[in-house]
C-alpha cells in the first residue's frame, strides 16, 4: 500500500508526529494566537475543536517552539476522565522537575512548592506555560485549581499562562456561573474546524 502511493511510512498513525503537521490558515492562526497569549503574559488561552482536527499537533508545535526560547518553560499535561485535583497537581509538579514528595501528598504539599517554583523561575527571567490537552475532562475542583494558579502574579504581570486544549463542549461548560472568574481570564480563543474541500 505504501509503495502504491509512493510513501515511505504510514502518515495516518494515531500518534503525534510533528513531521506530519499540515499547516492551514486556521492552524497558523491558532498557533500564532497561543504564542501571543503566552508572550504577552495573558493568564489563559484556549484552543477548541472536535477530535482529530489537529489541536494536539498545534500544542506540540508550541512546545517545540517555546523549548528553543529560554524565556519559557513549557509543559504539557494530558488530562484524562475523572482526573482528580491531586492527580493534576502531581502531574504539574512532576513536569516541573520538583523534588520527590512523600507518598500521599495533600493539596498544600503540592501547591506550595509549585507556587514557589513559579516565582523562583520568574526571578530567573523565566515563565511557565502550562498546556492541558483534553481539558474538557477537567472536573470542577481541577478547574478551580487552574484558576488559583492564574492568581500567581506581580503588580505588573501574571507569572504563568494556562492553555486549555479542548473539544467545543468545554466552552459551553464554562458558561456556568461557577466558572465566571476562570472564564474572565481566558483572553485568547482559537477555533479549529475540519479541512474544507480546497484544503483536503
Amino acid at each position: 500500500m505504501l509503495s502504491r502511493f509512493g510513501l515511505k511510512e504510514e502518515p495516518f498513525k494515531d500518534n503525534l508526529d510533528e513531521r506530519f503537521y499540515f499547516s492551514t490558515k486556521q492552524h497558523e492562526r491558532a498557533y500564532a494566537s497561543m504564542v501571543y497569549c503566552i508572550t504577552e503574559n495573558e493568564p489563559a488561552g484556549i484552543i477548541l475543536g472536535t477530535s482529530g482536527v489537529g489541536k494536539s499537533l498545534v500544542s506540540q508545535r508550541l512546545l517545540s517552539t517555546l523549548d528553543k526560547d529560554k524565556t519559557y518553560i513549557p509543559i504539557i499535561v494530558l488530562i484524562y476522565p475523572k482526573m482528580s485535583k491531586i492527580a493534576l497537581l502531581r502531574e504539574i509538579y512532576s513536569q516541573l522537575g520538583l523534588p520527590k514528595l512523600k507518598s500521599n501528598p495533600n493539596t498544600s504539599d503540592l501547591l506550595e512548592p509549585i507556587h514557589s517554583h513559579i516565582i523562583d523561575q520568574y526571578k530567573n527571567g523565566k515563565r511557565i506555560a502550562l498546556m492541558m490537552d483534553e481539558s474538557h475532562f477537567l472536573n470542577v475542583s481541577a478547574l478551580h485549581l487552574i484558576r488559583t494558579l492564574t492568581n500567581i502574579e506581580t503588580a505588573k504581570e501574571k507569572l504563568i499562562t494556562s492553555i486549555f486544549i479542548a473539544e467545543q463542549k468545554f466552552l459551553k461548560r464554562l458558561q456556568y456561573k461557577t466558572y465566571d472568574s476562570l472564564r474572565g481570564r481566558i483572553k485568547i480563543k482559537a477555533q479549529l474546524d475540519p479541512l474544507d474541500a480546497d484544503e483536503t
